[in-house]
């Protein structure tokens, strides 16, 4: 789909612009150093912060994402139609090559994409731009610009958006998030 106007930008040189910032022993979550950092420092475990912003169904969804430490046995990205802590979308990638999409209704896991192998998301500890276009029900997946995956769901709609990492059985997983933005989908 083609992007129409840009809706919504942070840089995070911001600490101020409004996003989730937490620190506990399970994740940290906040800015540092102009970006958006995720920690998760326990096995099995995902974490996100929100930007506190709704959206109307229709946008592309897009960030730049770093790993800076830990496993590449790892998942970070993108939620959006979210409504509440067990209601919204969850988009990833993964350091060793992978992507997935599924969502929580009402706090229940149920994938829609399960993990699926890609030459698509660079590997290892490097920046992957991650995109989400979601509109009528349609999403499109791409990494660094090129398509990876598509999928019907009409669960959710509008919504809020915000960025996810998770870890596996290796904990120390860190993403740095930059540059996130919000389009309207032409």
């Amino acid at each position: 789909g083609a992007r129409g106007a840009l809706l919504y930008q942070d840089d995070f040189g911001d600490a101020e612009s409004g996003w989730d910032v937490f620190s506990g022993t399970e994740q940290t979550v906040g800015y540092e150093g102009g970006r958006y950092v995720i920690t998760v420092n326990i096995p099995n475990w995902m974490t996100w912060g929100n930007a506190y912003e709704w959206f109307d169904d229709g946008i592309v969804v897009e960030v730049d994402a770093t790993k800076i430490g830990g496993p590449d046995d790892n998942g970070f990205g993108l939620v959006f139609g979210y409504q509440d802590e067990g209601n919204f979308y969850r988009f990833e990638i993964a350091s060793d090559g992978y992507y997935r999409f599924g969502k929580y209704v009402d706090d229940e896991w149920i994938e829609i994409i399960p993990w699926e192998e890609t030459d698509l998301v660079r590997q290892g500890d490097a920046t992957n731009t991650i995109t989400v276009e979601m509109g009528g029900g349609s999403f499109t997946f791409l990494s660094n610009g090129e398509v990876m995956g598509t999928a019907q769901d009409r669960s959710f709609a509008g919504g809020d958006v915000g960025l996810v990492a998770g870890s596996f059985d290796v904990p120390g997983v860190q993403i740095a998030f930059d540059q996130l933005r919000v389009y309207a989908l032409e």
